[in-house]
């Protein structure tokens, strides 16, 4: 019975030495100058404008480092910002990490330039440089093929691109091009296009590669087969 009683002191001894030992630790590593933050790295911005970004070093900036932690909503309060993440780099350094979202095509609608991105948002821009025009209101399905058609489009001097309901017009130079919002069957009729019929072919003012398998040059019908 005594021996029980003894090993329970024992023990309990060792739990408060241990306790006590932890609380010490955690008190110097708190109040230790060592870890207050000194450094603070905004990373990945290339078109979100971060609203207040000197009041986030700043609320940040002399805090201890394991005392920190981050409001991820101010930062979403800019369309082009996706995902955040805080990284803490010991002993004095903290790293913001924006993961912004992808544009694809600037374009211009009912007098409105935007910036279409990969995750599907239309974000308001300048009309510097615009191409790409649509006077009708186009379907969030159809400009998401449109994002991955424009990709490999190869043409160096387009002056213009039409998005009309059911499909779309490129302008380059004195050519123009025909295509539908099936981005999987415009590939394979661009790719054709682009890979044999450019070179078949002495003068091109018109492709249609609207119906799959199907190539139109200059009113003349080229089949696949």
């Amino acid at each position: 019975m005594k021996l029980t009683i003894i090993k329970s002191i024992i023990i309990l001894g060792i739990l408060f030495l241990v306790y006590t030992v932890y609380d010490s630790v955690i008190t110097w590593l708190r109040d230790s100058s060592y870890f207050t933050v000194s450094n603070v790295n905004i990373k990945g911005v290339l078109n979100s404008n971060i609203k207040g970004k000197e009041k986030i070093i700043a609320d940040i900036a002399g805090k201890n480092i394991f005392d920190i932690k981050l409001d991820k909503n101010m930062f979403f309060e800019d369309q082009w910002i996706k995902k955040v993440e805080l990284q803490k780099v010991y002993p004095n350094t903290v790293e913001i990490l924006i993961y912004e979202k992808i544009p694809a095509f600037k374009m211009e609608y009912g007098g409105t330039c935007y910036q279409f991105t990969y995750d599907g948002d239309k974000i308001r821009t300048d009309c510097k440089d615009i191409k790409v025009y649509s006077s009708s209101k186009i379907s969030d399905h159809f400009l998401n093929n449109f994002a991955e058609i424009y990709k490999i489009l190869a043409f160096d001097d387009i002056k213009k691109i039409n998005l009309n309901r059911s499909f779309f017009e490129i302008i380059s130079g004195d050519f123009r091009l025909v295509g539908c919002y099936k981005s999987d069957s415009f590939k394979q009729n661009y790719n054709i296009f682009k890979n044999s019929l450019v070179k078949l072919y002495k003068n091109i003012e018109y492709a249609d590669l609207r119906v799959a398998d199907k190539i139109y040059i200059n009113g003349l019908l080229y089949e696949k087969g």
